[in-house]
């Protein structure tokens, strides 16, 4: 955050979101909290790992960041019914034996070193040779209406938004570029997010402990790959 903020001369924000727990949901939220509390904010960047686009709507991503914000779009869309976060919320045991569940492991790992591409604790071939990353292959039967929804809650709005791709580990790029390209021609269609064609798809050797994290090593290098790919879109 520091890093980019210093490199492109503006005040930066980052909002991160977990992949697979947040989705495009959390991001149509983010982004709703953002514009109705931040007046005078110029830019918004998003920027998702190909990863996401296999699954149907998150409810516990969108629920759990949903605060004040109605959600009338997403019933309208069927993603949802009406009492749906209630339920999450207030009625989901599962949520609490995953939390309590993360909260262990949480702890193991600030007691071990992480296993990662990078230092051999993780090994890309065999998972893909176990078919670990087969649901890349595919798009979910909700994903386009999902950007759909955020690009159309856009239209009016006097923000610049941008999509880029995140990190994604390079083996995986190469065995399904057919579905990642699927994805970005949807992402070309849009009227209101602009997709800046620039990927990253760094190998072993500076992966970190997911198919989409870089290592901690690698961080400001990456950093300054997304600059050198927005500078241009952002004045």
């Amino acid at each position: 955050e520091k890093l980019f903020s210093d490199l492109i001369g503006l005040k930066t924000l980052n909002l991160s979101l977990t992949a697979d727990a947040h989705s495009f949901g959390a991001t149509y939220n983010m982004i709703r909290h953002t514009i109705k509390n931040n007046k005078d904010v110029k830019y918004i960047i998003i920027m998702q790992t190909p990863m996401i686009w296999h699954k149907e709507f998150v409810v516990g991503g969108y629920c759990s960041t949903l605060g004040d914000l109605n959600s009338d779009k997403v019933i309208e869309l069927n993603f949802i019914d009406r009492f749906e976060c209630f339920k999450f919320n207030y009625l989901n045991i599962s949520e609490v034996y995953t939390s309590m569940k993360q909260k262990a492991v949480d702890q193991i790992r600030q007691n071990h070193q992480i296993p990662t591409y990078k230092n051999g604790g993780r090994d890309i071939f065999k998972e893909i040779n176990n078919n670990k990353y087969a649901s890349l292959s595919k798009i979910g039967k909700t994903k386009i209406d999902e950007i759909k929804m955020i690009d159309k809650y856009l239209e009016d709005k006097s923000v610049k938004v941008l999509y880029i791709q995140g990190t994604l580990h390079y083996q995986l790029s190469e065995k399904y570029k057919e579905a990642i390209a699927k994805q970005q021609e949807i992402l070309k269609g849009l009227k209101n997010i602009t997709f800046v064609e620039k990927y990253i798809y760094p190998k072993n050797e500076v992966m970190g402990n997911s198919e989409n994290h870089v290592d901690i090593s690698y961080k400001d290098e990456s950093t300054r790959f997304y600059f050198n790919a927005l500078r241009e879109y952002i004045h």
